[in-house]
């Protein structure tokens, strides 16, 4: 069975080596790729407030994605955001996806996006929404399963109304 949670459930979250057990870092944000619609990877900050870096830890390195801890390979596997092959493109979560908006493709606003739901590989496989603007099923669970996006482009998540459920 898969499990799924809201990508804040991860936040401050250990990033383990399991190589030597050494904690790296915590789960600042998670980077995502809109066109494959999964983590590219998970971020986190190094240093001081005067000298604080930006490290990432590309999905591909992640071993487990656990309920306490995040098992990467090794601290070798953390590179600089420019080494990322989608560092262009990736959505952060906490800085670019929350609170956007959700329309259909027919131009109804659906609600907002307060986070993104992961699976235990880091799969998205829904959107969980702050404010709902329509009545029925997504009103009640404020959830929209991840087959219905139509675009996770720039500014605006589009959806398509026919693959929700009524």
């Amino acid at each position: 069975m898969t499990m799924s949670r809201v990508s804040s459930e991860l936040m401050d979250k250990p990033i383990v080596s399991a190589v030597d057990g050494k904690i790296i870092a915590k789960v600042k944000d998670l980077l995502i790729d809109p066109t494959t619609r999964t983590v590219s990877a998970i971020l986190y900050e190094e240093g001081n407030i005067l000298s604080r870096q930006t490290r990432l830890v590309p999905a591909g390195a992640i071993q487990v994605w656990g309920i306490d801890v995040i098992l990467i390979a090794s601290a070798e596997a953390v590179v600089p955001k420019e080494q990322l092959a989608c560092h262009e493109q990736c959505l952060s979560v906490s800085d670019q996806l929350k609170g956007r908006s959700i329309v259909s493709q027919d131009g109804t606003r659906i609600g907002e996006l307060n986070d993104v739901v992961i699976d235990s590989n880091g799969v998205i496989v829904g959107y969980d929404l702050g404010k709902v603007y329509i009545e029925g099923p997504i009103a009640k669970s404020k959830r929209i399963g991840v087959e219905a996006t139509h675009a996770l482009g720039a500014d605006v998540l589009v959806i398509d109304r026919a693959l929700l459920p009524q």
